[in-house]
């Protein structure tokens, strides 16, 4: 891959990284191989630092719309979220354990 292609490549996957933070479909949303995302990583330290930054924000925005959903399920009195949401937010419903 010529070095333009391939700096095109990684800011592309970069970028989305930072909406999905999961590499295989990440890698297959931009066209290239999940081997070579591990070979641009082992050899370009940059890179991988860039990648762990943006796969980060991407894990923050997952986080962000998980718990807005988690949210929306509690005031739906959905069971199963109020007891997953006390058990974790409230000391007094955790299980020793956990």
């Amino acid at each position: 891959m010529k070095q333009s292609r391939r700096n095109r490549k990684q800011q592309q996957l970069l970028k989305e990284l930072e909406n999905n933070p999961f590499i295989e479909q990440a890698c297959k949303k931009i066209g290239i191989a999940r081997s070579t995302y591990y070979r641009w990583i082992e050899q370009d330290n940059s890179f991988a630092q860039l990648a762990e930054h943006s796969q980060q924000h991407g894990r923050t925005k997952v986080n962000d719309f998980a718990e807005s959903k988690l949210l929306e399920n509690v005031r739906n009195n959905h069971y199963h979220s109020i007891a997953f949401w006390l058990r974790h937010n409230h000391q007094t419903y955790r299980s020793e354990g956990n």
